[in-house]
């Protein structure tokens, strides 16, 4: 009688085991099924005012709604001075997969001119907050 219980409790702990490893198993596969697909493709977005909030974050004015656009690192940001007086400004984007996440890979400005970029506020909670100030 004795040997049965303990055969039945060792049943049961690998019935558990074999269970939590079963479950584990679909919460993976929820995870991997959730994960990004692909990359985007690229965007445009045409704005009538850009503020830099810090050097790898942006708002953009577009329509009359602010958007801020923000990436993880400055160097992925470039700047172009090579749109017409006539012609609206834009910013080009595309975000891509990165660990699972759908992450802005890189930034385009197109403006008129570099007196276009306005100084934005900055808030890095108890680290402070700030504006960033155009240089003339």
């Amino acid at each position: 009688m004795k040997s049965f219980k303990i055969f039945l409790k060792a049943i049961i702990i690998l019935l558990s085991l074999a269970c939590g490893a079963f479950l584990s198993g679909l919460a993976i596969e929820s995870c991997v099924q959730h994960m990004c697909p692909e990359d985007e493709p690229i965007k445009s977005v045409e704005f009538e005012r850009i503020f830099m909030n810090e050097c790898d974050t942006y708002t953009i004015i577009s329509n009359g709604i602010p958007r801020e656009m923000s990436l993880n690192g400055c160097e992925k940001i470039k700047i172009f001075y090579d749109v017409p007086k006539d012609e609206k400004m834009y910013l080009e984007y595309q975000k891509k997969c990165s660990g699972g996440n759908l992450l802005m890979a890189w930034m385009e400005i197109h403006i008129h001119s570099i007196d276009e970029i306005n100084g934005g506020g900055w808030n890095r909670g108890k680290f402070g907050k700030g504006q960033t100030n155009v240089i003339q």
